[in-house]
């Protein structure tokens, strides 16, 4: 049977509902769905750390969208998309970041650097953490696909207008009200399911709870919001529910063919 749906996932607070494992009824839904739809993911982490939950979860995602857009792949690893922080634009962030005395870390794709440094360390999935104290230059240095600016509650709307204001050709979104993503132009997890879009003549359904989520959640044919998502997130989805495992009982409406 032809699949005639891509069924795409967030991670954080989606499908790895608590960061840390999978429910034993989500890994079963992503199973099942599997069987009749293409399943991705769109997750603002890299694709070690998606590997790593392939692995957790005894799958494989047929689409992965990384660093939210920066790095696409198609389920063998062809890369469709790959699109690093432009050095001189990555120079004026780690500027601003210094200036600012501002919590990050950069991740290239293999290994998280910054001057971070977390106190759960199952919530790396893997991911290598090199926490230094003077780390802009090492950074500077490297390919980086993303950055996660930790400027901390009190801070939080400030450095986030601030960044916006400053550095208008990136692109910055809010996660959960505590880290500001921070990625090439042009990068988004919704121009990312334009290029999967652009190949498929199906629905695409898209599956989230943040702020990173709807660019996608305006892109895709049908979009699913977690409830414990922040109620402007899910205003801009179509149907809220609890956890992954309720798409099992959507199936219908997402095999539909949705109008032009």
């Amino acid at each position: 049977m032809a699949k005639n749906a891509i069924v795409i996932t967030d991670l954080d607070g989606t499908f790895v509902y608590d960061s840390r494992a999978l429910r034993p009824a989500d890994e079963a839904a992503f199973h099942q769905l599997q069987k009749q739809f293409f399943v991705g993911i769109a997750t603002g982490r890299s694709p070690k750390e998606v590997a790593f939950i392939e692995t957790l979860g005894h799958f494989k995602a047929d689409y992965k969208i990384c660093f939210n857009g920066a790095i696409v792949e198609d389920g063998t690893g062809r890369r469709i998309v790959d699109r690093a922080i432009p050095a001189v634009e990555l120079q004026a962030v780690l500027d601003y970041l210094k200036a600012q005395h501002l919590t990050f870390d950069a991740l290239d794709g293999e290994l998280r650097i910054g001057n971070y440094q977390p106190k759960d360390q199952s919530r790396l999935w893997g991911m290598t953490l090199i926490c230094l104290d003077d780390p802009y230059v090492a950074v500077a240095e490297k390919r980086i696909y993303k950055i996660n600016v930790r400027p901390g509650a009190e801070r939080f709307a400030t450095v986030l207008a601030e960044m916006q204001q400053l550095f208008p050709e990136l692109g910055l979104f809010e996660s959960d009200g505590k880290r500001i993503e921070v990625t090439a132009k042009n990068t988004s997890k919704g121009a990312a399911i334009q290029a999967l879009k652009a190949n498929f003549s199906g629905n695409v359904i898209g599956v989230g709870d943040s702020g990173n989520d709807v660019p996608m959640f305006a892109t895709v044919d049908q979009a699913y919001c977690m409830a414990q998502a922040p109620a402007d997130v899910q205003a801009t989805a179509d149907v809220v529910i609890d956890y992954f495992a309720d798409l099992v009982r959507h199936v219908d409406t997402i095999a539909m063919k949705q109008e032009a």
